[in-house]
């Protein structure tokens, strides 16, 4: 249980920092 409260916890930091980054990419794109 705790062992998938922890993957669960990496994919979301993992997911958001992709999120980020692309949005950061779209908007040196736009620029």
């Amino acid at each position: 249980m705790t062992t998938l409260f922890i993957y669960i916890g990496m994919l979301g930091i993992a997911m958001s920092l992709i999120i980020f980054l692309f949005f950061g990419f779209i908007k040196i794109q736009l620029i």
